[in-house]
């Protein structure tokens, strides 16, 4: 007797009743001890101290310093910041398809070279890249932990995505961000849970700043509008940063976000977007905060290691303890540079 239907027949209509009682606005603050709520929340998802304040403080001085190095790339590419804009909104290729396939299999492949370079510990686990038509633009699956399955980089092929974005989409997703750090993660020797736990901050936190380290390794030189479309990706998640604080903390309606973003940014922004922000609170803080850290921390050690210092020693240690709280990572990098200087 199938009794899984009535089951579903009941979640559906339950449901149906949520969703006909539900607010269109209202965040974090709107609940009972809401502010207690978020406070929580914030360091669930970005696993520090930082208070609300705080954090939507940073996300408006990120802004500036992004939006500077924006205008930067443009004037030394020769645009003027409203020709930047025309070019990118209306005129830059749009990839679809095959194309779009072949384009991220080749930006994986010189990632995956180039990355070896910067990395002592590589992982073993392979990578494909899967069509997902009916899912969302792009997201990455880790590898089983038996090998038996590679990691999977899911792409709607069906959405035309803008060519001078592809590459810091790709670079996040894969190597050396999400692919990179998760399969990696699956063959430490540690124990089983911390091989599955994820905590946000760390890895979206290495997936942004692996965005940022593909830059470094000279990965957008070839299309160098491609780094302006990371530097443009990296100012979305600082606007996350505003955003969230926004709607959990100071008490905006998603108009009022929406007006806030084209306020700060020039552009207009899906209402329907920003909901993700309402149902989420504090975990789209953790992409900005989590790279920040590492960069922190790696800048911290070079001071202090100077030429002893190692980049992709840097990058093993990071990766090699499995994910954890900024909290923790920071006390770890703290006792490899004490180690280091001791000649241990």
């Amino acid at each position: 007797e199938l009794t899984f239907i009535p089951a579903f027949v009941a979640l559906r209509e339950y449901l149906v009743d949520q969703i006909a009682i539900a607010p269109d606005d209202g965040g974090a603050w709107t609940l009972p001890d809401g502010g207690a709520y978020y406070a929580h929340a914030l360091h669930h998802e970005t696993s520090t101290g930082m208070s609300a304040d705080e954090i939507h403080a940073l996300g408006i001085s990120e802004l500036e310093r992004i939006q500077g190095e924006i205008q930067i790339a443009a004037s030394q590419l020769g645009y003027t910041q409203e020709e930047l804009d025309h070019y990118l909104s209306v005129e830059s290729p749009l990839l679809q398809g095959e194309a779009l396939l072949a384009e991220i299999e080749r930006l994986i492949e010189t990632a995956e070279t180039a990355s070896r370079k910067h990395f002592g510990a590589y992982p073993g686990a392979g990578l494909i890249v899967q069509p997902e038509p009916f899912g969302s633009l792009a997201y990455y699956q880790p590898p089983t932990f038996n090998g038996s399955d590679p990691g999977k980089f899911f792409v709607n092929l069906e959405r035309p995505l803008p060519m001078y974005l592809l590459p810091a989409l790709t670079f996040h997703e894969t190597v050396p961000g999400h692919h990179l750090q998760g399969a990696l993660t699956r063959e430490l020797e540690i124990p089983t849970f911390r091989r599955v736990v994820e905590f946000n901050a760390y890895v979206e936190g290495w997936a942004l700043y692996a965005e940022r380290l593909a830059w470094e390794m000279g990965l957008y030189e070839a299309d160098p509008l491609s780094n302006i479309g990371r530097l443009q990706l990296e100012q979305m998640r600082a606007l996350r940063l505003v955003v969230d604080t926004g709607v959990h903390a100071r008490g905006w309606t998603l108009e009022q976000a929406s007006a806030r973003v084209e306020e700060l940014t020039g552009s207009t922004i899906d209402q329907d977007y920003l909901t993700r922000f309402l149902v989420l609170p504090g975990q789209a803080s953790g992409y900005t905060i989590g790279m920040l850290k590492i960069l922190e921390l790696r800048q911290r050690a070079m001071d202090q290691l100077g030429d002893r210092f190692d980049l992709g020693e840097f990058h093993d240690l990071i990766l090699g303890s499995g994910p954890m709280p900024l909290e923790i990572l920071d006390k770890l990098v703290n006792s490899w540079v004490e180690e280091q200087q001791s000649g241990e």
